[in-house]
């Protein structure tokens, strides 16, 4: 008798997982409930949270460059969105935490040594430059991960309007540079 209820327990507890789907709860067969992620999406989380990094870097410089005007405006926007980004980042790749934080390349930490050192000009088309080379990659890895798993959906749906935006600025920046306006002219608000 008791082998009967010991081979009887085995089978319930093997055929445990098969009711559980069967009742409703997710099975993701990419495996988001063991936190697991694809090559791609561990690449995509990488670049995202590397950019982010850099990105609050280089809004915090642009923030105390650039003072009041739209590019100072645009920095401290930056600095925020990027700087919850990063810590959300981390909160969310639980077991695939690569260690985000200290993914800042080397490259980039020699950029921003020469964008803080920059005259005010070149300082302004250095920002607005690293922006408009980054920004699109970065929306792009959010886009992707959010999409792809569901951990990443509502960072995504919070965090995207803002770079959209902060992407947008540059490419005025840029264009009002082109045009010849001053970039620090304007305050915040005038566009």
């Amino acid at each position: 008798m008791m082998r009967l209820f010991a081979a009887f327990a085995l089978v319930l507890l093997l055929a445990a997982p098969v009711w559980a789907q069967q009742d409703g709860l997710p099975a993701d067969p990419r495996g988001a409930q063991s936190g697991r992620l694809e090559a791609r999406e561990r690449q995509a989380l990488a670049a995202l949270a590397r950019n982010a990094a850099t990105a609050q870097q280089v809004g915090t410089l642009a923030t105390k460059r650039a003072g009041q005007g739209r590019l100072g405006e645009l920095g401290q926007s930056m600095t925020v969105t990027n700087g919850g980004l990063t810590e959300q980042l981390a909160q969310l790749a639980g077991p695939e935490n690569m260690p985000l934080r200290e993914r800042i390349d080397q490259g980039e930490v020699q950029r921003l040594q020469g964008m803080a050192s920059a005259d005010p000009g070149n300082f302004s088309r250095e920002v607005i430059a690293w922006i408009n080379k980054n920004y699109p990659d970065t929306i792009r890895n959010m886009e992707m991960l959010g999409r792809e798993d569901s951990r990443y959906t509502a960072l995504a749906d919070a965090t995207l309007p803002q770079l959209r935006d902060q992407l947008s600025a540059a490419q005025q920046l840029a264009q009002a540079a082109m045009e010849g306006a001053p970039q620090q002219a304007q305050q915040p608000g005038q566009r």
